[in-house]
């Protein structure tokens, strides 16, 4: 017959120790993952909201730059059509002045309003504006002189001396 083994009370205490910090350093690990998953799930619901917030913004900014782009384009198109007007009233103020100087004046001024418009550097654009304001001041110039004074040159010489320089 066999005889029953026994154990020593102390080893039988050192094993429930053992399965006591077991269980209690599973529990604390599943406590530290139900943190953790916590911690996760809120900062998800942070990030889905900053990033909602920076759709937001970049949707606005785009609708900000068609608006100003869009905004842009009509007065670049009223500047070409007021010099159309303008190759107009030059050679209905110059009649006897040849078509091709009508002409030239009418591209040299959309060639100053293309180069400014085309330009993003903001100096670069102010310099294209201050040559625009000067070339229509002179041709201005030249046909309110022959406006006010019948004894003029037949042709805008201002103006084609200026567009030479």
């Amino acid at each position: 017959m066999s005889m029953p083994i026994k154990f020593p009370n102390w080893l039988l205490d050192f094993m429930d120790t053992v399965d006591g910090v077991d269980t209690e350093q599973q529990k604390a690990r599943l406590k530290a993952i139900a943190e953790l998953r916590g911690q996760k799930a809120i900062y998800e619901a942070e990030m889905a909201h900053e990033l909602q917030l920076l759709k937001i913004k970049f949707a606005e900014e785009i609708n900000r730059a068609e608006e100003r782009e869009a905004r842009i384009t009509v007065d670049y198109k009223e500047f070409l059509d007021k010099i159309d007007e303008m190759k107009v009233q030059i050679t209905e103020t110059f009649p006897d002045m040849p078509k091709a100087f009508a002409l030239l004046i009418h591209q040299h001024a959309k060639g100053l309003i293309d180069s400014m418009w085309r330009n993003s550097d903001i100096h670069t654009q102010s310099l294209g504006r201050k040559k625009l304001a000067r070339f229509l001041s002179v041709v201005l110039d030249d046909t309110t002189h022959v406006l006010l004074n019948e004894d003029t040159p037949k042709i805008p010489i201002k103006t084609l001396n200026l567009i030479q320089k």
